[in-house]
Parts: C-alpha cells; sequence; structure tokens
C-alpha cells in the first residue's frame, strides 16, 4: 500500500496480555506502520448477566473501563507506552472476542492479528467470518518451554558463562 492512498483498510489487534499477545501487539504495532494504516486494539469482556437493572449498567460501565485500562496496560507492557506514530483506536466491545474481532473486520485489505493460543476454540468463528486475512503470532521462543526446561537451559548458559569466567 502506498503512503498518501485514501483507504479504509485497517490493522484489527486482538488485546491480550499472553507472551503471544504481546507478540502479535509488536507485530501489528509494525504492520499497521508499514501499510500507514489505523491500529484497531479490541478487547472485549463479557459480563454474564439477566434482565437489565441499573445494577447492571453500572457494571458493564466498570467492565468497558477495565478494558481500556488493560489495552493500555497491553501495550506499555509490550512497547513502554502507546505509540505515537500509529493512529490508534481502542474498541472494547461487550461479547466473545471471535465475534468482536471479525465483526469490525469491514474491508478485504483489513489484517486481524492474534496471539497464538493453546485454546484455538474462540479463534475458529474469526477465521471463518472474517473478511480478511488472519495472521496468528507464536509466543517467544522461551515462553513455548516448559518450566523444567527453562530451568535447564538457564543452568546451562550460567555454567558456560562461568566457565568462561575462569579461564
Amino acid at each position: 500500500m502506498h503512503r498518501g492512498l485514501v483507504t479504509d483498510s485497517k490493522v484489527i489487534l486482538g488485546i491480550s496480555s499472553s507472551p503471544a499477545g504481546l507478540a502479535a501487539l509488536r507485530f501489528a504495532v509494525n504492520v499497521a506502520r508499514e501499510r500507514d494504516v489505523s491500529l484497531w486494539a479490541v478487547r472485549s469482556w463479557v459480563l454474564t448477566s439477566s434482565p437489565r437493572s441499573p445494577q447492571i449498567w453500572a457494571w458493564e460501565q466498570a467492565m468497558e473501563a477495565d478494558a481500556r485500562r488493560f489495552v493500555h496496560a497491553a501495550f506499555h507492557d509490550a512497547l513502554g507506552a502507546v505509540p505515537r506514530d500509529v493512529s490508534l483506536i481502542v474498541r472494547t466491545p461487550p461479547g466473545g472476542a471471535g465475534a468482536a474481532l471479525a465483526g469490525y473486520a469491514t474491508d478485504e485489505d483489513d489484517l486481524i492479528v492474534v496471539g497464538a493460543s493453546r485454546s484455538r476454540w474462540w479463534l475458529r468463528p474469526v477465521v471463518r467470518d472474517a473478511l480478511c486475512p488472519v495472521v496468528t503470532v507464536p509466543p517467544p521462543v522461551l515462553a513455548r518451554l516448559s518450566g523444567r526446561r527453562l530451568a535447564r537451559e538457564a543452568a546451562t548458559a550460567l555454567s558456560r558463562g562461568a566457565a568462561g569466567l575462569r579461564s
């Protein structure tokens, strides 16, 4: 895509604080920069409730505010701050993540970005219903290791470093 071209395309990011979610955030920011399009950060929420009482509306407002804080915290964790050179639009819809992400894709040039998850049940509707490509970003290599293997790798690296200091 060429800079300065009028387009409604966007990068739609499912926000998660998992290692894969934070990697997806970094990836999505880079793609939005490269394409010179807006980045839609989406964090959905679910409040199981019955009839609409005034107390429920207050809870829904609190859930939406919490989702917004979660989005900003994810940017802080992944990048240190919200990037100033990317047009960020935060969406915090009620409902499931899959439907929300697919629903925001309105153009074939859009791109949905999510972090890989062990539970993929919520991702199926996104892939099935989206009008645009869906990219799943894996977690960093160290996040994929089991706790025991990570400890073993760290011990090996430390012993190599200590041996190098003695020589």
